[in-house]
């Protein structure tokens, strides 16, 4: 994996499946496979952590410039975890994506698609400002690129300028794996890939009691929800735009 880039995009419930897809287009860009090789939610493949290199690196079938992992936030959890990526894996470069779309439709995708209430008890831990900065003392300012999801396409040529790849020009793909998966379109591993609740019957379960079969019965009461509170999230949605402004030069 000598000069070697580890891509990663973050945070989940913001554009992360559809970007995968995107840049999964790239010839120079060998998306893993499985998509989220580290997430317990596709129980068809086994889980392979950055904890047991050799097994790792084969989730990528070929050698290639960057290696894109994308389980979504994995290098800006938590500082912890991130410096015992780095640390432990034998990457050149390691690199994120950062997506950015409005703050309500973000905090309600949390509620809706994995019933996460964390989102309203600790809101401060959730702003994008706070991941950014985790990811910064880990990564370095430098290998971190900010954009709003509905920005991708336009700002290809700078994503791959930061990427140090060729210039390509590609069509960006709208996916949601919640509505289904097996309508996925792209050369990217989890065109393929079946979503199943094997060995998670609690989560089965769960769904099958609060979400209807549309899914949008539960939607509206999950934005009621965050809507019911938002002049008390408002300010720490405002504290955040600004910090983004600040430090990141993105006006969100």
């Amino acid at each position: 994996m000598t000069n070697k880039t580890l891509l990663n995009l973050a945070p989940g419930k913001n554009g992360t499946t559809s970007v995968f897809e995107f840049l999964s287009n790239h010839p120079q860009i060998e998306a893993s496979n499985p998509k989220e090789p580290q997430s317990g939610f596709q129980r068809e493949f086994p889980i392979v952590t950055f904890k047991t290199p050799e097994k790792y690196y084969k989730v990528w079938e070929k050698d290639n410039d960057v290696y894109l992992d994308g389980t979504p936030g994995i290098l800006c959890s938590t500082v912890r975890f991130s410096q015992e990526i780095t640390k432990t894996l034998k990457f050149n470069k390691y690199k994120l994506i950062y997506i950015l779309r409005n703050h309500l439709k973000y905090y309600t995708s949390l509620l809706y698609t994995n019933g996460i209430i964390e989102p309203l008890l600790y809101p401060e831990h959730f702003l994008y400002s706070d991941q950014l900065d985790r990811a910064e003392k880990n990564l370095g300012k430098e290998n971190i690129f900010v954009v709003k999801l509905d920005e991708i396409e336009e700002r290809q040529k700078e994503i791959f300028t930061f990427l140090d790849i060729d210039h390509h020009t590609f069509k960006f793909p709208h996916l949601n794996s919640s509505l289904d998966a097996n309508k996925f379109q792209g050369r990217g591993p989890y065109a393929q890939q079946k979503r199943t609740y094997e060995g998670f019957n609690w989560l089965k379960e769960f769904h099958a009691r609060v979400q209807p079969k549309n899914g949008t019965e539960l939607f509206i009461k999950c934005r009621k929800l965050v809507l019911k509170d938002e002049n008390w999230l408002k300010e720490y949605f405002e504290k955040d735009k600004i910090l983004l402004k600040e430090k990141w030069n993105v006006e969100l």
